[in-house]
């Protein structure tokens, strides 16, 4: 079986209380942000000293960059035009 893929995305972790993640954080004494806003899956809210926040960033960024190019974009595009297409037929 063939699964073809057109859509993918990238999260953080998330240390919402409550979570395991959470607690391993604190017992560390990694910085953790406290402004919930930033509580999403696109922002980093706490420090790794292993993988830096600007790290984590760059690496999305180079992601989704090269998953989501303009010639990918036109060539889902394209495939749904002309699926659309033939089926109107």
């Amino acid at each position: 079986m063939l699964l073809r893929l057109f859509c993918f995305c990238s999260s953080q972790a998330n240390v919402s209380p409550r979570i395991y993640l959470r607690g391993l954080v604190e017992k560390n004494g990694w910085k953790m942000s406290q402004d919930w806003k930033l509580y999403n899956t696109m922002n980093p809210i706490f420090e790794d000293p292993a993988l830096p926040a600007e790290e984590i960033a760059e690496m999305r960024k180079i992601f989704y960059n090269k998953f989501y190019s303009p010639r990918y974009i036109m060539r889902q595009v394209l495939k749904a035009t002309l699926k659309v297409t033939s089926t109107a037929k």
